[in-house]
């Protein structure tokens, strides 16, 4: 999970996307929309998981209310947003992939749903490597005095 100081030090970098965002706060939010830049996500529920240890179980609900709050910030502050899964690259998982679309619902029209899955994660891909790194690693590189090497 990011946090609010990297997503914003992100942004003032010149990062087009920030995944996840899930404790992300208005300040930040209105950065991310004044930016231009994606936010990709993936919708967590309560329902998602059950922890065994009480701390594990907080951090999921601190996710799950951030989740919330964030997909309403999103369309408060009319942010770029793509949909993400970690469950893409796990084979056993991938039949639940569908059900993280259908949880997106809570949030978005049906119509919503299906521009974000398709046409805007297609624009989020579409970025060119150089117009979302190359600006981002300089910055970063010359506030640190990091060498460059391309």
């Amino acid at each position: 999970m990011s946090t609010t100081r990297g997503d914003r030090r992100a942004l003032k970098a010149g990062v087009r996307s920030i995944e996840h965002g899930h404790l992300i706060d208005e300040p930040t939010m209105a950065l991310l929309a004044e930016s231009g830049a994606w936010l990709s996500m993936q919708a967590f529920t309560v329902e998602d998981n059950t922890y065994p240890s009480p701390v594990q179980q907080a951090k999921h609900l601190q996710i799950c209310n951030g989740t919330d709050r964030t997909y309403r910030l999103t369309k408060k502050h009319g942010v770029k947003l793509a949909w993400g899964t970690d469950l893409l690259f796990d084979p056993a998982n991938t039949k639940n992939q569908n059900h993280g679309i259908v949880k997106l619902q809570k949030w978005f029209t049906n119509f919503e749903i299906l521009r974000m899955v398709t046409c805007d994660n297609a624009r989020l891909l579409a970025l060119p490597a150089h117009a979302t790194l190359i600006p981002a690693i300089s910055a970063l590189s010359k506030r640190a005095r990091w060498p460059i090497f391309w």
